[in-house]
């Protein structure tokens, strides 16, 4: 597939004597003994690259299987659902009641009537009543109904936690990619959110540039300008910079971080900002600076003080152009027009709507203010399903622009799961409507958490032949060849080749801002210090993975892949389609993998309602699926002497097969909620609770 209509940027930045700085959160020597090891290197000399054309060997019978006309089919089986009819209901068990105005009690008040056929989760049995949980007029009502009330409809699964307890063999689910890239891109973002903060390589980090901007307040602060001091002073003690507040804006300053501190969906670190004191100071810090300026004598501070420090302004401006890479461009203006103008003599300052660090933009978030720039959100707005109709309907065009940065890159890596019709592999798959659901599935899930990782810099889917007679002979032995679909991946291509590019973008921004030597200094981070591998390996390793799982889906599936040169590790396409093959047989060694993604993410707050619309990645779910012919490939047999077969030959015997596979989809909501919830915080709701019902209808 051709890359997007323009070259990714090149690398301005060239270093050959590089004093790297010693950063004690991305160094291993820094930081001792990594607290994890990468996955051993993988075992690539048991296996070959696939190709278009394939060979099966049978008692010296060679049968040659020319994929380039065959067409697979994907179904994907309804999983069947317990039905008890009117038996006792128990927790997990899915009711629906029998009649209309059943009172929903606690004790004897009725917190809601309940209507007939309305379908409602377990979530507790006590003592001869049910409890269940019902959203009604914006508020979530636990109480009890006796179980005469309802009758037992099916029963609902408690969701997976992690991949791990969901095996698929040596076939890899794009789930099990996706959580591995997840793993990558949380620990890549924390170690370039510690390096932009302290420096590395090239960029001598931030940390000065803002002691030198708040630093202007220090120094006059006889009265307050406006909010400037306020935000800078404040993302200063939030940050732990070597600034000191003036006394007589001690006060007014402490109340501006009390104000942003019990903001919860602005300072409330989730994500990978859990992991350490220091990402949760610079989570803090940023969103602090994310605050929009208001007052003309404040910002025409700021940007006197830019313009009266080159270093500083220079610091600034380059690290904006980077985040507007690293995630997405910037949402709102910044002061970057205004120092321009200061330089040229122009004193005439804006007075609001300007921000020091402005977040990014995201398709999601764009198209919610598009739709509701005034008018409040309507009861059953599904922001996730809005976006997949207008991506559907060609309304959104995920294809990165010249100006995009990384996260675009990872949305429209996604594409294909919402549009599979439209992708180059489209002409090679038949797909049932299930397996079709389940791709919009994984669509959502992996939106979500790709939006977790960026979420400090966002803004909130054969008759035989008559022969003679003649003397008698025992007929020959038949020759039986077994002929099953190839695919050691689910094959959306597409996704994987989008992936691989996105790695390369990403790459190319990093070694732009820190210098390319530097990327061998820098360590991914994880939630327990440090990988040992440098995460200039990791990103090759990544690319090549991605972009050899593009490689060996593509041949299965009868496609020549388009490859250019460098691409994946620049060792050739069969060496990464060989490596993904040996990366996929020890899936139980990567450490990645198995980890627990269950998280909470905020979209938007509706001022409306006083809610934050979050979506939820609760877990996974096991999904069979079958893989076989719709259309059968080319098959040619030779003798042991190496000649053709002929077709109508009663001697061979050729059975098609299917391919039976578990595959994990994740379980996700998009969700109204009173109180956000880290991690941690999530997670044990999500082991309180198990089942999607139950777990949504608890939440706060």
């Amino acid at each position: 597939m051709p890359v997007p209509s323009r070259p990714l940027r090149s690398v301005r930045h060239r270093c050959s004597c590089l004093a790297i700085l010693p950063l004690c959160w991305l160094l291993a020597a820094a930081a001792g003994t990594p607290a994890e090891e990468p996955p051993p290197p993988p075992l690539t000399a048991q296996f070959t690259a696939p190709q278009i054309q394939r060979e099966i060997v049978q008692e010296g019978f060679r049968a040659r299987i020319d994929a380039s006309r065959q067409v697979l089919r994907i179904d994907t089986p309804k999983p069947g659902r317990l039905e008890r009819g009117s038996s006792m209901p128990r927790p997990g068990d899915n009711v629906a009641v029998v009649g209309d105005g059943v009172e929903l009690r606690s004790g004897r008040q009725t917190l809601a009537r309940l209507t007939a056929g309305q379908q409602l989760p377990v979530l507790e049995v006590r003592e001869g009543w049910v409890r269940m949980a019902v959203r009604a007029d914006g508020q979530t009502h636990r109480g009890w109904v006796r179980p005469d009330e309802v009758k037992v409809v099916g029963h609902e699964d408690p969701v997976r936690p992690t991949l791990s307890q969901i095996g698929s063999g040596r076939f890899v689910s794009q789930a099990v990619l996706a959580q591995k890239a997840k793993q990558f891109d949380d620990g890549l973002y924390a170690a370039v959110d510690l390096a932009a903060q302290s420096g590395a390589g090239l960029w001598p980090g931030k940390v000065k540039m803002l002691e030198a901007v708040a630093g202007r307040f220090e120094k006059t602060g006889s009265q307050p300008l406006d909010n400037a001091a306020m935000v800078l002073l404040g993302a200063a003690q939030l940050g732990k910079l070597d600034v000191q507040t003036p006394p007589q804006l001690q006060q007014p300053v402490a109340t501006a971080v009390a104000e942003f501190m019990a903001d919860a969906k602005r300072s409330k670190p989730i994500g990978f900002y859990t992991w350490s004191e220091p990402l949760e100071r610079i989570f803090r810090q940023d969103r602090m600076l994310q605050t929009e300026l208001k007052g003309q004598a404040g910002i025409a501070a700021l940007v006197e003080t830019l313009a009266g420090n080159p270093d500083a302004a220079s610091v600034y401006s380059r690290y904006l152009d980077f985040v507007g890479r690293l995630t997405n461009p910037l949402a709102y203006p910044d002061l970057r027009p205004s120092l321009a103008a200061w330089q040229q003599g122009d004193r005439n300052m804006p007075a609001k709507e300007v921000y020091f660090f402005p977040p990014s933009v995201s398709h999601e978030t764009e198209l919610l203010k598009k739709l509701f720039p005034e008018n409040p959100v309507p009861p059953g707005f599904s922001l996730i399903d809005e976006l997949i109709a207008r991506i559907q309907d060609g309304r959104i065009d995920l294809t990165p622009t010249d100006a995009s940065g990384w996260y675009d890159y990872q949305t429209w890596a996604q594409e294909p799961l919402v549009i599979p019709d439209r992708m180059p592999e489209a002409k090679r798959l038949v797909m049932d409507d299930r397996y079709r659901e389940q791709l919009l599935e994984l669509f959502k899930g992996v939106l979500a958490l790709t939006r977790e990782t960026h979420i400090k810099q966002l803004e909130i889917p054969v008759a035989p032949s008559a022969e003679p007679p003649g003397p008698f002979e025992p007929p020959k032995p038949k020759i039986h060849f077994t002929i099953r679909p190839e695919l050691a991946a689910e094959p959306m291509a597409t996704v994987y080749l989008r992936r691989a590019m996105g790695y390369r973008f990403v790459r190319g921004v990093l070694e732009e801002t820190f210098g390319r030597d530097a990327l061998g200094q820098i360590h991914r981070q994880s939630a327990t210090g440090p990988v040992r591998e440098n995460l200039d390996d990791e990103l090759r390793r990544m690319e090549a993975l991605f972009f050899g799982a593009y490689v060996a889906v593509s041949r299965q599936l009868g496609m020549p892949p388009e490859t250019t040169p460098g691409s994946g590790s620049g060792e050739g396409p069969d060496a990464d389609a060989v490596a993904f093959l040996a990366w996929s047989d020890r899936l139980q060694d990567d450490p990645d993998v198995g980890r627990d993604v269950r998280m909470m993410v905020p979209v938007f707050y509706d001022d409306l309602r006083k809610m934050t619309k979050v979506w939820v990645f609760l877990g996974w779910q096991p999904q069979q699926v079958q893989i076989s012919f719709a259309q059968r490939p080319a098959v040619e047999v030779f003798d042991p002497d190496g000649q053709p077969v002929p077709a109508d030959s009663d001697r061979i015997v050729l059975h098609y097969h299917s391919q039976y596979h578990t595959l994990a989809y994740p379980v996700t909501a998009e969700v109204y909620v009173t109180k956000i919830l880290n991690r941690p915080e999530f997670r044990a709701h999500c082991d309180k609770y198990k089942t999607r019902s139950a777990i949504l209808a608890n939440l706060e």
